[in-house]
């Protein structure tokens, strides 16, 4: 239950899938990562299995951030697609006009439209199949990656060191 709307399990696995053939239909390919900037609604379950089900990596980000910080995460984590909440579209949209490997923004709620750059999820998702073809991933294959908060920045000196003293390693920030 999510307000007014109630949804199954089966409900949500179906716009998961929708929305991991949606993301098949714009180019994603496993290992590229797909920006969620969504409050929790159903639309955030279907954004991170669907785009889990396709062998992308979620990149979580927090639907409040600067359009400068969100700048940041688009050039990062060189997403393809983004997908924001339609509060928060004015943000991820400023920080679009300079990124160069974001292909799409999907805007969830808010009466989105089909103009521009941007697509309206359910729009996207209503046209897709609700049956998934899931990609065979792997144990060691990256899902999610989350940022919290300044940790970013002791992420990213981490990241630095170790690269300077030639090491490789897994960091959780």
């Amino acid at each position: 239950m999510c307000g007014e709307r109630r949804l199954s399990y089966a409900d949500v696995a179906r716009l998961a899938a929708r929305f991991g053939n949606v993301l098949r239909e714009l180019g994603v390919l496993p290992e590229q990562r797909v920006i969620v900037g969504l409050p929790d609604i159903p639309e955030l379950a279907a954004a991170l299995f669907g785009a889990i089900g396709v062998g992308a990596a979620v990149v979580m980000v927090n639907n409040q951030l600067k359009p400068d910080e969100i700048a940041y995460f688009y050039e990062y984590t060189r997403a393809r697609v983004a997908v924001v909440h339609a509060d928060a579209l004015e943000a991820f949209a400023e920080a679009a006009r300079g990124a160069r490997h974001l292909t799409r923004i999907i805007v969830v709620g808010g009466g989105a439209s089909e103009a521009g750059d941007h697509a309206s999820f359910d729009a996207l998702c209503e046209r897709a199949a609700d049956t998934l073809d899931l990609f065979p991933l792997h144990r060691d294959d990256v899902a999610i990656w989350l940022f919290v908060g300044d940790r970013v920045e002791l992420r990213l000196e981490a990241e630095r060191n170790t690269a300077a003293r030639g090491e490789r390693s897994v960091i959780l920030a």
